[in-house]
């Protein structure tokens, strides 16, 4: 299966988003899956040379990646489209929900679109000033890119609660937790 991936958030930024992207890839690479993984250009220029042993292709967005997925998302889902078209992905995964959503959204018609959150990307608390949709804007805009997407991942009850609260419907929210390799402790 061809799998392409998409993570606005630095790679060089090590943290459990960027762990997890980098072991799910990881291993279904090495299950035969021909996987993809695409960057803002910055962070490409700043992280290759440390990620060229990964086992699956790291590529570049072409273009001014973050400031267009703020303000002009549409360009964006026209070079997704393009990466669609040419390399002819089974499935595309957004890691991280926010502007993933908005961006992929534009793929909903052509290929299956899964996206897994993590926590800032939907959850929201006005009290610490936590949360992407603490914006109303960038609220409305993610609600309305979730109702075309296939499937979203919630790893907790809290992000499965915060998917509903942005009307994605039940049957799209699947819950699948991080879980613990207790072998490993022992």
């Amino acid at each position: 299966m061809k799998i392409a991936s998409i993570l606005f958030s630095p790679l060089e930024n090590i943290g459990g988003l960027q762990v997890f992207t980098f072991n799910l890839l990881s291993k279904m690479s090495h299950l035969g899956h021909d996987c993809t993984l695409y960057i803002t250009n910055k962070d490409y220029k700043s992280t290759k040379s440390k990620y060229f042993i990964s086992p699956f292709k790291i590529k570049s967005m072409p273009i001014e990646t973050l400031r267009l997925a703020y303000h002009a998302p549409f360009i964006l889902q026209q070079v997704i489209k393009f990466f669609q078209f040419k390399e002819k992905y089974d499935i595309w995964q957004g890691m991280g929900c926010y502007p993933a959503a908005s961006i992929l959204s534009t793929l909903a018609n052509h290929v299956p679109v899964v996206l897994r959150a993590f926590g800032e990307d939907i959850q929201r608390c006005k009290r610490l000033n936590y949360g992407y949709t603490i914006d109303m804007r960038k609220e409305e805009r993610l609600k309305k890119a979730l109702q075309s997407i296939h499937r979203v991942i919630a790893m907790t009850n809290d992000l499965r609660d915060s998917f509903y609260a942005l009307d994605v419907p039940p049957t799209k929210v699947i819950n699948i937790p991080n879980t613990v390799n207790v072998s490993r402790f022992n």
